[in-house]
């Protein structure tokens, strides 16, 4: 029996997507040899978390290339920012700001343009003892316990707002990370969770959404359940709008108060699990028919999304190469299919006729306004992303 890595209730398995390669190790050769880690998507029949039942370790998810980083949304920060300024702070609050990771550094120089003058960002080396520069946030969740903040706490002083953005999603032991994150803060201070709501991809069927760095998967109830549960008094909350997925913030505050434990709604991430096996056929019948009939297919995007499409619907067959403007990534191969990285002038050159955007909506139209070569030779564009403007329209265009 599969067990809760938040309640330790119950959990049943909605998904299991088989063996599969880490999306950021990129091929030297097409007969590179890879390592393979099970992904298996299951709910608690407790608490209503959507979790991976078993994390890849953390090493073996640390990137073996120094080029490799993940960008998060950042449009809401100047509000999110000037709701931080406004918070009422105690009369003996030393003012200290605190992000626990680079991926702050943005909302701490935001903050700094706000009059905050004492500020911090912890060192993954000093603070850590993460001495690997390539280790990123699948390392640093793993070493933030009780004793290592305690540390940091010493080091520093106790913060009276810590900012701690996309992280939680990575946890493999949330509660202990949780109760590890209380030792860095004042009494009376506040923390600010951030992580990315899985809502939008649970109803529109979007299983590229499952990613081996991502043990948690985020609605607001179980986003807000989870920090109730672990002894935090949320008292800000918003939903901060973006195409493909929104941004769950929350500003919480220490709770000494017994929370009300509910039981989160099962029925999406239910519902969601069920139309896989349909919704794979639909895209494979799609993307041959098209083959077959119309022309060659393309991706662009050579991230864990496109690992993700290639990978769990099995259509590696039907495309021909995937499209970076990363110069890294041009000239390796795709993790899993092993697919060959290509320059986007490729597109023209080869005769492409559709090519299926793996990039985030919001810089799909600077991507199509650069390849008006590709375009003006009969090629079309259309994005895997069901929020998108340019989606792909399956059923319709069989």
């Amino acid at each position: 029996m599969y067990q809760c890595c938040v309640c330790r209730g119950s959990l049943t398995l909605m998904l299991d997507l088989g063996l599969q390669p880490v999306t950021n190790r990129f091929l030297e050769s097409p007969d590179a040899e890879e390592s393979r880690f099970p992904i298996k998507l299951a709910c608690c029949d407790e608490c209503g978390m959507v979790q991976l039942v078993e994390s890849a370790p953390a090493d073996e998810l640390m990137p073996r290339l120094d080029w490799i980083a993940y960008n998060e949304p950042e449009a809401h920060l100047d509000a999110l920012t000037a709701v931080i300024a406004d918070l009422p702070m105690p009369p003996q609050a030393s003012g200290l700001v605190a992000g626990l990771t680079y991926k702050d550094d943005s909302t701490l120089e935001r903050l700094r343009r706000h009059g905050f003058t004492h500020y911090c960002r912890y060192d993954p080396a000093q603070d850590m003892g993460i001495l690997e520069q390539r280790a990123g946030i699948e390392t640093i969740q793993q070493k933030l316990v009780p004793n290592i903040t305690k540390n940091i706490a010493d080091r520093y002083g106790l913060a009276d707002v810590l900012i701690v953005r996309h992280i939680l999603e990575h946890c493999q032991e949330p509660t202990i990370f949780l109760n590890a994150l209380k030792t860095l803060l004042t009494p009376a201070g506040y923390i600010v969770f951030e992580v990315p709501d899985c809502e939008k991809a649970f109803k529109a069927r979007d299983y590229t959404t499952v990613w081996e760095e991502h043990r948690l998967y985020f609605t607001q109830e179980t986003f807000l359940g989870l920090l109730r549960r672990s002894g935090y008094e949320v008292v800000y909350f918003e939903s901060y709008p973006y195409p493909f997925e929104n941004s769950l913030v929350a500003i919480t505050r220490l709770s000494s108060n017994k929370p009300e434990l509910t039981v989160a709604d099962t029925a999406t991430p239910a519902a969601f699990s069920q139309r896989f096996n349909s919704h794979k056929k639909l895209i494979a019948s799609f993307l041959s028919h098209y083959r077959q009939h119309t022309g060659k297919i393309a991706m662009y995007g050579a991230g864990h999304i496109a690992c993700a499409y290639l990978n769990y619907y099995g259509v590696a067959d039907q495309i021909e190469f995937v499209v970076d403007d990363n110069v890294n990534k041009q000239h390796k191969y795709m993790p899993g299919s092993k697919l060959p990285i290509m320059p986007s002038t490729a597109l023209v050159e080869q005769g492409i006729k559709l090519c299926l955007l793996c990039l985030i909506p919001e810089v799909e139209a600077r991507v199509v306004a650069k390849n008006e070569v590709f375009l003006a030779a009969g090629g079309k564009f259309a994005s895997i992303y069901p929020g998108s403007q340019t989606a792909l329209q399956y059923e319709n265009n069989l």
